[in-house]
């Protein structure tokens, strides 16, 4: 086929014509033309749907790109924070361990030199002691003189009394030393051994069990309280009774209830509930008028001299 046969047929339908003239006005309304337009406007659409979906998508992910990139800048300002936080907490903790070394060295030390200085001062206080009458026919005496309705009211001040006018000389000087705190033991100059003797709370404590006075007198002042104190209520006279048998009875609960506050005169060698008798008060006078006749002797002595 010539060149110029080729151009009488149709591009789109290659159906031929006689004139090229022919040929160009059949291409303007060929209908295969028409579909091929038609499709390619729909191919076209389709591509620009697709392309505005993907540039949407595009865009989708750029910024879930930007978040994931702003939440990992985040979270890599929260490591750093903790990082920074640990490595602090770390040198606390570091510095704390070594203060506490410190404090527990220097308590030791402290402690090993309050040990030696408790040994020494209880040793000096030992070779002062007098000697002690701590007989129960002495025990029961301090009873009659002194345990009264007032001391019964007072359940836990009374036993507190009683012992520490046990352990006290006639002019109220406790004549004591503690030699085992924590299991509450105590050394005192037997009068009548004239040696040291290691005695307990427990010890003392069952003096007041066995005590034939304090017997008596208990009865007897329970009989009182509950003739004349029928106003106070069922419950606190059955309390106070109870708790009263329980301290005198139980050596423990004795111990926990009472112990400290006679721990504590001790240590600071007072005996703050002693009060002489007449008798005791005129000895006391005697005692410090001799003193000043003799401290007047030795004035004049110097002065003759």
């Amino acid at each position: 086929m010539s060149a110029k046969d080729k151009n009488k047929i149709c591009q789109y339908c290659d159906k031929s014509f006689f004139s090229l003239q022919r040929r160009k006005t059949h291409e303007e309304i060929c209908s295969v033309k028409e579909f091929r337009d038609k499709i390619i406007d729909q191919k076209n659409e389709e591509i620009q749907l697709l392309k505005t979906d993907h540039e949407n998508k595009i865009k989708q992910y750029e910024n879930q790109i930007n978040e994931l990139k702003s939440t990992n800048s985040s979270l890599q300002s929260q490591i750093n924070k903790l990082t920074q936080q640990y490595i602090d907490f770390s040198s606390n903790v570091a510095k704390n361990y070594t203060k506490v070394g410190n404090q527990i060295s220097n308590s030791n030390n402290t402690n090993s030199n309050n040990t030696i200085g408790n040994i020494n001062n209880t040793n000096i206080t030992i070779n002062t002691l007098q000697p002690l009458d701590i007989s129960m026919e002495r025990f029961d005496q301090i009873v009659n003189e002194k345990y009264n309705y007032d001391l019964y009211r007072r359940i836990k001040e009374s036993c507190k009394m009683l012992i520490l006018d046990f352990l006290s000389d006639d002019y109220g000087k406790l004549q004591v030393v503690i030699c085992d705190s924590a299991r509450g033991k105590f050394k005192v100059l037997d009068k009548s051994t004239n040696s040291l003797k290691r005695i307990s709370i427990n010890y003392i404590h069952d003096y007041i069990k066995r005590s034939n006075a304090l017997t008596v007198k208990l009865k007897e002042f329970d009989q009182h309280f509950l003739v004349n104190e029928k106003e106070l209520p069922q419950k606190e006279i059955e309390d106070e009774i109870n708790h009263r048998i329980k301290l005198f009875s139980n050596p423990k609960f004795f111990k926990v209830n009472v112990y400290s506050d006679i721990e504590v005169a001790i240590t600071k060698g007072i005996n703050t509930t002693f009060k002489p008798s007449i008798r005791q008060a005129e000895l006391i006078n005697n005692f410090q008028h001799s003193e000043n006749l003799s401290d007047s002797s030795d004035e004049s002595d110097d002065s003759d001299s």
